[in-house]
């Protein structure tokens, strides 16, 4: 079921608050780079639905998205690959280009070493939003119910979360500092051994309204340099000494957030917003569409992809 107002997750399909997803699923694969030169967000593709988006450099770039969709980009275009599957995929990561995953809706979990994707048993029809690790032996996967699975190399192994809130995002700074984002302002917390959560209280832009923002994304650059994105606009940054609110003039959700480091920073939402941090402000850039952004990775500060809704990849270049 999906849910314009909200990020709803139900009967195993994601929704990220995108009605969308559903138009133009499994159709062409057509490569359409759109003309211009300079700093600037690009349609590089079309008639893909994307959820999620990872590369291991420049020339190995994967996007999943809608019905089992992989594609993949060695830097000559955008190449669908067989997934064999036709779950919604909702994550893609990896720790090299020969080790890569791809979570989705039943629970899906995808591997691939480079070549051909293989199934592995999740041990869960839950669906599965969000995947990310430091090795191939670590690595985590977290969705519906507040799941979280933890990947040694060998077998997926379900933890104890201690929350039963849906997860929809996770991220670490190293193998002892993971964050995993979700519902309600949900935030769990592990050093490696265990999770521990609180609420996270959000601000709009008036800052009239604290209550709890689901909380969609998580990334950043080191331990002192933590950000969270969700609902209504929020943004929010750990320096190290705890969460504050970042006031960015709007109540659109963010879904998604990449950083090439403390100075260069991207957060990605609904109606093609897109925001950079540049180490002094957030600035909104022009994006040329006006589809949901749910996934954004980049392999440099002058190479970056968002993908989304309605069959569009765009692509950053400066």
């Amino acid at each position: 079921m999906f849910a314009s107002a909200s990020r709803t997750w139900s009967g195993g399909l994601a929704t990220l608050g995108m009605l969308a997803l559903l138009s133009g699923c499994g159709s062409s694969s057509k490569n359409t780079l759109a003309p211009g030169t300079g700093p600037a967000w690009r349609v590089q593709q079309l008639g893909f639905d994307g959820s999620g988006v990872w590369g291991s450099s420049a020339s190995n770039v994967y996007a999943v998205g809608a019905f089992g969709s992989i594609l993949h980009n060695a830097g000559g275009g955008w190449v669908p690959q067989q997934s064999g599957t036709t779950a919604f995929l909702y994550g893609v990561w990896g720790s090299s280009a020969t080790d890569v995953f791809a979570v989705g809706s039943q629970g899906v979990i995808l591997h691939s070493n480079g070549g051909a994707w293989s199934a592995q048993s999740s041990g869960t029809t839950s669906w599965l939003g969000a995947v990310w690790g430091t090795s191939p032996g670590n690595v985590y996967a977290v969705g519906a119910g507040g799941t979280i699975l933890h990947y040694d190399g060998s077998d997926w192994t379900a933890l104890d979360s201690g929350t039963t809130a849906d997860l929809y995002g996770v991220w670490g700074s190293s193998a002892t500092d993971v964050y995993a984002v979700g519902h309600d302002g949900t935030l769990l917390h592990s050093t490696g051994v265990s999770w521990s959560g609180t609420v996270i209280q959000g601000r709009s832009i008036d800052n009239s309204d604290k209550t709890p923002p689901d909380l969609f994304g998580v990334g950043g650059s080191s331990p002192t340099d933590v950000y969270l994105v969700g609902e209504d606009g929020n943004i929010l940054h750990n320096n190290g000494s705890g969460w504050n609110g970042l006031n960015t003039g709007t109540r659109q959700y963010f879904y998604a957030i990449w950083s090439n480091s403390n100075t260069d920073v991207f957060a990605v939402g609904e109606g093609g917003m897109i925001f950079h941090f540049d180490g002094s402000a957030w600035k909104r850039q022009a994006s040329g569409t006006g589809i949901y952004l749910y996934g954004i990775w980049g392999s440099s500060a002058t190479n970056a992809f968002a993908v989304g809704s309605s069959g569009e990849i765009l692509h950053y270049t400066r």
